[in-house]
């Protein structure tokens, strides 16, 4: 999971997503891009954590269906979007939504974390 920054005051969804996305499916890494929810445009400050939190859960969730390994699904995040993994890593399992569906039974928690700058 690729999180951008923005100083969640945006998303910086080409250059630290999509950019990261394109290299890293080339190598035949599976990546989805986190567009989080920002406090600025009215969200209670732990949306970014929230969206981070149930991304986690709705990927391992469908890992069956994506062909992916949900024990090896781990998390990036490049500026504001490294303070939020490191929040969800520090944080998988703190309760900062209501269950939703049967896939807030799985874990948020990362396995490995890369916080860039």
């Amino acid at each position: 999971l690729s999180i951008p920054g923005g100083g969640y005051g945006f998303v910086s969804v080409q250059n630290e997503g999509l950019d990261v996305a394109q290299r890293f499916n080339a190598l035949g890494t599976t990546v989805f891009v986190l567009v989080y929810r920002l406090p600025r445009e009215g969200w209670t400050h732990r949306a970014p954590l929230q969206d981070a939190q149930r991304a986690m859960r709705l990927i391992r969730a469908r890992a069956a269906d994506l062909r992916i390994d949900p024990a090896r699904l781990g998390v990036v995040g490049f500026s504001a979007g490294g303070h939020l993994a490191a929040d969800l890593v520090t944080s998988h399992a703190e309760p900062v939504y209501p269950r939703v569906d049967a896939a807030d039974d799985l874990s948020a928690r990362p396995a490995y974390a890369g916080l860039v700058y």
